[in-house]
């Protein structure tokens, strides 16, 4: 009996253990997201009319970006608008230099 209640505390552990640390990736990948979006809006501004190099870095950037999305959303099991994850990249975004906008005013900048 005392084996069986160790063993059912080291699974329930393990469980927790498990549990937390996808919470804590998850809010990890958030900030990676937010801070790439950020620095996506920043280089927009700052694109000046014929800048080829700087609109060449751009595009790569917004592909890495959509690919970086893409990954999120499968290791996290995500549907396109979790609110779960919304929410940890709004969070995130309070800590980059785009701190005061909206997600929804993130890559409204044409």
């Amino acid at each position: 009996m005392k084996n069986l209640m160790r063993s059912a505390g080291f699974i329930l552990f393990g469980i927790f253990l498990l549990v937390g640390c996808g919470s804590n990736q998850m809010e990890k990948d958030a900030e990676k997201l937010a801070e790439v979006a950020c620095e996506l809006r920043i280089m927009a501004m700052n694109l000046d009319e014929g800048d080829i190099h700087g609109l060449t870095e751009f595009t790569q950037k917004m592909a890495m970006f959509a690919e970086m999305s893409k990954e999120m959303e499968a290791r996290h099991n995500l549907s396109e608008n979790d609110p779960e994850f919304e929410k940890l990249i709004r969070e995130a975004l309070k800590h980059t230099e785009c701190g005061e906008v909206e997600l929804e005013d993130l890559f409204d900048f044409f």
